[in-house]
């Protein structure tokens, strides 16, 4: 799966606590669970192909990506509609 073009934004956020709350502890509250969801982005982002790497697995620096080739929201979109 290639790179894609980054760009940047700035723009204030200031989630409360109970915005916060609900995106750790229940919306996803371990890692099989964020992995999951990670998936499942793929899934609504209509990717064909997702896939998961697991790197030093059992090790303290140990580490899980999930990549996918789904559209996803634009740069517009996160930047306009989520703040």
């Amino acid at each position: 799966m290639g790179k894609t073009a980054q760009r940047s934004a700035e723009k204030a956020f200031r989630p409360r606590a109970s915005l916060l709350r609900l995106l750790g502890d229940h919306l996803i509250g371990d890692r099989r669970g964020a992995v999951i969801e990670l998936l499942r982005n793929a899934w609504d982002a209509d990717a064909s192909v997702a896939e998961v790497t697991v790197r030093g697995a059992g090790s303290a620096d140990a580490s899980v990506s999930v990549e996918d080739d789904g559209s996803g929201m634009t740069f517009e979109t996160v930047r306009d509609v989520w703040p």
